[in-house]
Formats: C-alpha cells, structure tokens, sequence
C-alpha cells in the first residue's frame, strides 16, 4: 500500500475526471488534436509540453448558483436535525468532529439493564427511584459529553414562546401562557390553548396547588373515595388475578402493546396497587379485557354480585371499579398510567358501550396526552427513557387513531388535528431490545414472539397510513364543492388528490413484509390475526377515500363501455376482500381477538357494498350483483357471532339486516327503518330536532335522493341508530366543517335511497 500511496497524508481529490479528448492548447486554439504517443501533433511542432496526459491540469469548473443554494438548504437541514437531537447545542460553536470518535470510544457505555428500569410515573417514586434517576441521567449525560465533548444539562434551558405561535421544534419546558404546569401544552389549536391573561387584562394566576383542595372539592373526593372503598370487592381473588393477568399478556398484548410485561410485574408485586389508584384502575381494565378469554364464572358478575347469562357482562365489575377511579373528582396530574389506563377503557368501551361515551373516553384520554406533553417529539420528560417514550406512542397513537374514526362515525369534529401534535410513530430496532415482547407470565415458542417482534415493524407502517386520514376533511369539503354548479373542475381535483392518497397507500403495504398481507388459514394464529389487521386497515383506508368519487363519472370510451364508475368497484372489491379475511377468523374460532374492531370493520363493509349495489344496479352484472349480496350476508352472520359477547356487533347486525332488506326498495326512509331499534322511544327534547345546522344551505328532498347512495351520509345515519339507540337529530351528524358545501338538516334527518 505504501508503494501504491507514498504519500498517505495526501487525500486525493473525491472529484471523477474524465479522460480529455483533446489537450488544454488545442482545446483553446479550438483546433483538431491528433494524439501520438500521448502528444499531440500541434504541441510536437510548437515545441511545448502537451497537457493530454496530465488530467489534473485541466481547469476545474467553479460551483454554480444551484449547488451553492443546495449546499445552503443542506446545512439549513442538517441545523434543524441538531436542534431537535438535542437544542442546547450552539451551532455558532460545535464540536470539532475530528475528535468525535476518539472522545465516543473512552465514553462510558450505558448498559442495556439501566433502560430496563426507567423513570416510570413521578407519583409512584420513592427516594431509591430518584436516586436511580441521578445516577441514569448522570449517565445519559456522560455519554452525551463524551460523544459531543459537551456538557450537557439534565434538562433543556426554558424556552419563551407565544401561545399563539405552534413551533413543534422547540422542546417542552416553559411557555408564556396561561397553564397548570409548566410541562404542558401549547398551541393554537389545543384545548389547554389559552392566551396570556394580562393581554387580556387578567391578572395572572399561580401555578395550580396540586395538594390544596377547595372544600367542595374535597367533599365530592371524600364520597367518591368511600364510593370506590365500597368496590373493593370488585378486586378479584388472588387465583383469578393471576389467571387473568396471564391471559391478558398472551391473548392481547401483542396487537396493543401499550404496557411493559417485566415492569408490570414488577411494580405488581411491589404492592402498588394497594398504595396507587391510577395502577390499581389499569390492573381493573386489563382484567376486564382479559375476561373475554376467560371461563371462570366468576368474571360474569354483575354490580350486585349475581351471575349473569349473557357475555356481554364478562368483566363487568372489573370495568365499573376501573372508570370509578380514573374520572375521580378533583384534579389529577397525567401520567403515563392515565394514558395506559384510558387506551384499555376505550378499547373496553368499544365493545360494550355507546359509541358517544366511548368518544367521551377518547377524547379525555387525548387531553392528558396533551397535559403530559405525550403528543410532542421532544420533551425532556419522555425522550431520556426509551421504554416509557416508547409506551407513550404507543398510547398515544392508539387514542388518536380510534378518536380520530369515532369522530368521523359520530359526525364530530376531533379534539386533536393532525397538525396538533408532531410526534412520529415508534422506531423500531431489531431484537427487541426494550423487552416489549417478553411474557414472564407464560412460556411462549421463540416463533411466536418473532412474529410479535417483526409485527411492531408493521405496526409503525400502519399508523403511518392512518395518518393520512387528517386528509378526510380536505376531501369532503371539496366532495360538497363538487355538487355545486361550477364543480366540474373540483372533481378534477378531488379525483387527482385522492389517486395521490391511493398511491401512497400503496406505497406503505409495498413496506410490509408479503407475509404479513397473505391470510393463510393454516397459518400460525398470530400470523392470522396479524394478516387479517393488515388487510382489514388497508382495505378501510382505501374505501374511505374512494368514497368520495362515488359520483364520479369517467368520461373515457373505454370506461364509458365497461365501468363508468371504477372509484364504486374498487371500494366494492375492498370491501369484499375486508369481509373474505375477517372470514378466516371466524372459521378459526378467533373473533374474540377482534372485539374492539370487528364490527366497525364489518358494518363500514356493509355500508359500502349496499350504496354500490343501489348505485350501480342498472350497471353491474347479475353475477357481480350476487357477489356482494353474498358476501353482505356473510357479514351479518359474522355480526350475529359476535353479537351474543360484543354490544356493538349486535346492534350493527340489525341495521345491516335492514339494510340489506331494503336493496330492492324503490321509495323508502332508511330513517323510518331504522327507528325500530330504539322501541320508538322518542327523545323527551323534541326541539333538538328542529335545530337547523348552521352555515347549511337549503335544498328540496329530491335534490337528496338524487345522491342517496353516498355512503358517507348512509353511514352516518347507521352508526347513530346502531350504536347509539336514540332518535336521529342533526346534532350527532355531521358538523359544518364536514359537511358538504350542499347538505342540509333535512338530508341527515331523512336520508332515503332511490
């Protein structure tokens, strides 16, 4: 190597010259260059050495204007990525990035086992827990300063910042606002966002006493306390604790893995839920869950302690002692066991009550994330510990996921937008090395938890594709503009943005590993229930887009002869393929796993096979017709499976059923139909139904039916007569930032397909 390189201090230039063609002096006489013997003919009779052979005396070309302005915005870049790994840092003065390898290769390594015990709640930590916290952020910050050869603070200096400016690149500390605590959050669009009181000429306040209690307050504790010291028998026995924490990890914690299996054990042996309410209401809703799974009769008690026949009462006790003590009167300050917490009592919610509480439960769930600072990507409270970072997206995500498609179900505008919070789905690493999935409960086969490990990879990519769902109300509105007169050129636009969705859709399953997207029945049922989620989402998103062209109408003549409508085939062809694989749960007798998303999967299917069938009757085949019938049918006998355990599942098929019953109808009120499931009870409160929307125009009954097939409408109505059992009233429809800009009160109150 020294032979080849004398000179290794030398670099050589990075820049690949090419072999000239011609020499510098005939290249600027602009004359012709004949090369002999690597001199050309002009130098040899000049007399003058010839450059031919030397590339490196040719001139090298100054950088343009264009590199210059991408070398800027590069750096403009790589400055941003600095702020936000770490915003002490002073890029006027950085580190010399010669010594950074030396400085990291003598900096003490940090072992895996400090990760395993993090900062988990600041309620539950007692002086041994703070002194761990020294001695990990003593070490966090020893690493830091040997990798940077700077001092780092243990947490970031204040930060100044407006309540109406929204800078999610700044970390969380200290805001200018009107707050409960410093570490909460700041934004316009938030619900903590308040304005400065003295702009508003108020005097400013001081910080909330978390230990002082206004004497009503503290009456309404003290009932509540002796209310809850009353369901203390509600704690089950240390044999069915056991079993039923067993089942929980087993059966549930790899598809919503929002709690650490080795820490909890940990702190439950510890004692914590006698000594900690926010725990022992956590342990109450796992039991409730887990009580699915179980056939102890013990878990079917009611309130009174009698047992009960039907399964919808399975955990019952366990639930109502959980939601006792997590909606305690007076203030709490959020942790990660709120939560935790509020994801198992949404989930539970799901399956088992209305659908507006269970948007009441998201929706307080949402607002301690942003209490807490859950929803920010840097804050010092999360981003020192990666088992509790980790557990807060989890958490995180999974509220705003199902608040998000509550929301949408109810007509309800979301408490938390998409440009609200800027915190990014979990980054996986290989391995798990955080032990998310390591069951100290069971023994489990070394293939089954790589599949739950490899699924976590997958589940990132899911909650990526969902959030692509902030989209929907850019896609209704313009879906109301495109019925106006001049909409022409809107549905131009809407079919291009929601091509532009559907290939990004596209582009996230083609990230998940083929074994994921094939339902193999014969598979291992993990890999099943993985399958089936991946396909079931997939699908969904897909028809939640395509949903809005389901007026549109191609004019192409080759579109015009086949289908003039594929945006209504290719939801049908979804739906179906949604309704093919829940199928293969069924026949493994795995329906269970799927109790808190089931059936909204199954009756959104519904919904749109029935609008495609009574909008394209005149148009489909015979065949093609019978093939959505059947496969509506399969959906409702997948519903009345589901329906003897699950609310919802029993309330959604019998409004598939009058669905269905109503395909051939010529003239009919689908609201008429469905008021048979509530009994013909009648709100005592007519008056809200002669609550006019506001900002909605009006328009006749038969501009409605002429687009009575559009599902979002049709899909509105279902989910307020299932899910709710209350008389239809424009309240619980869609708002004025979602509806179209040619809805009416009289659409939503008497929706009729012709």
């Amino acid at each position: 190597m020294d032979a080849i390189n004398p000179n290794p201090e030398i670099t050589p230039k990075r820049r690949r010259y090419r072999i000239p063609r011609s020499c510098d002096r005939c290249r600027t006489s602009k004359v012709k260059c004949v090369v002999e013997n690597d001199r050309c003919d002009s130098c040899v009779r000049l007399g003058v050495s010839c450059t031919f052979a030397n590339p490196g005396s040719l001139k090298e070309r100054p950088p343009t204007v264009k590199e210059a302005e991408q070398l800027e915005a590069h750096i403009r870049s790589l400055e941003r990525l600095l702020h936000a790994v770490d915003p002490t840092l002073d890029l006027n003065n950085l580190p010399d990035p010669d010594t950074l390898v030396s400085n990291a290769e003598r900096a003490p390594q940090l072992p895996i086992q400090s990760l395993a015990v993090p900062k988990f709640q600041p309620e539950i930590q007692a002086a041994q827990t703070d002194i761990e916290e020294d001695y990990f952020e003593s070490q966090l910050s020893a690493v830091l300063t040997g990798m940077h050869g700077l001092k780092i603070a243990a947490k970031p200096p204040v930060t100044e910042i407006h309540w109406t400016q929204s800078d999610k690149t700044q970390p969380m500390s200290k805001f200018i606002g009107l707050t409960v605590s410093p570490d909460q959050y700041i934004g316009p669009n938030s619900g903590l966002s308040m304005a400065d009181p003295s702009s508003l000429g108020i005097p400013r306040l001081h910080v909330w006493e978390f230990g002082a209690l206004c004497p009503v307050d503290e009456y309404l504790r003290l009932r509540n306390d002796d209310y809850i010291s009353g369901a203390n028998c509600f704690y089950p026995a240390p044999d069915l604790e056991e079993a039923l924490i067993k089942l929980y990890f087993e059966h549930f914690h790899p598809f919503v893995p929002v709690i650490h299996p080795t820490m909890f054990r940990g702190l439950h042996k510890s004692g914590l839920v006698e000594t900690n309410s926010t725990f022992r209401a956590l342990c109450l809703l796992m039991f409730s869950i887990a009580s699915r799974w179980s056939t102890d009769p013990r878990v079917q008690l009611d309130l009174t302690g009698r047992p009960q026949l039907s399964r919808e009462f399975v955990g019952l006790r366990f639930a109502h002692a959980g939601l006792m003590i997590l909606f305690r009167p007076a203030y709490n300050r959020a942790t990660l066991l709120h939560l935790q917490a509020f994801v198992l009592l949404t989930i539970v919610s799901l399956g088992a009550h209305q659908l507006p509480i269970t948007w009441i439960f998201i929706e307080r769930g949402m607002l301690l994330a942003q209490e807490c600072g859950a929803h920010r990507e840097v804050h010092h409270l999360w981003n020192t510990d990666p088992i509790q970072d980790y557990l807060r997206r989890q958490a995180f995500f999974y509220l705003w996921e199902m608040g998000y498609r509550t929301s949408y179900s109810l007509g309800r505008a979301p408490l938390v937008e998409y440009d609200d919070f800027d915190l990014q789905p979990t980054h996986v690493s290989r391995g798990d090395p955080l032990g998310i999935f390591v069951n100290p409960f069971s023994n489990i086969s070394p293939a089954v938890r790589e599949a739950h490990v490899a699924f976590d990879a997958v589940r990132v990519s899911l909650f990526r594709l969902g959030s692509l769902k902030h989209m929907l109300r850019l896609l209704l509105k313009m879906q109301g503009d495109t019925k106006a007169p001049s909409g022409a050129g809107s549905i131009k636009s809407l079919k291009l943005l929601v091509d532009q969705l559907n290939l990004n859709a596209i582009r996230c399953l083609d990230k998940i590993p083929p074994a994921f997207k094939r339902v193999d029945i014969e598979g291992p049922a993990e890999m099943l229930m993985f399958s089936v989620r991946v396909i079931t989402y997939y699908s969904q998103f897909q028809m939640l887009i395509h949903q809005t062209l389901f007026n549109y109408q191609d004019d192409s003549p080759d579109r015009k002869a086949t289908s003039p409508n594929p945006h209504i085939n290719t939801c049908a062809e979804f739906a179906i393929s949604s309704i093919q694989a829940i199928n293969k749960l069924r026949l493994r007798k795995m329906l269970t796993e799927g109790f808190h998303w089931l059936p909204f999967e199954l009756i959104v299917t519904v919904v749109r096979l029935v609008c495609s069938i009574r909008k394209q009757r005149a148009s489909i085949s015979p065949r093609e017709n019978q093939l959505r019938r059947d496969n509506i049918l399969l959906a409702i006998a997948i519903l009345d499976e589901m329906a003897p355990s699950v609310y919802t599942a029993a309330s959604y098929s019998q409004v598939a059923k009058i669905m269905f019953g109503l395909l051939d109808e010529e003239d009919f009120s689908l609201l008429d139909s469905l008021k048979s499931l509530s009994g013909g009870q009648q709100r005592e409160d007519q008056g809200l139904n002669q609550l006019p929307l506001r900002d909605s125009p009006t328009v006749t009954t038969d501009e409605w039916k002429k687009d009575s097939s559009d599902p979002v409408g049709f899909s509105s109505a279902g989910f307020d007569a299932a899910a709710l059992n209350l008389s239809f009233f424009p309240a619980l429809h869609l708002p004025s930032t979602y509806l179209p800009a040619q809805s009416t009160p009289s659409k939503t109150q008497n929706p009729t397909l012709a």
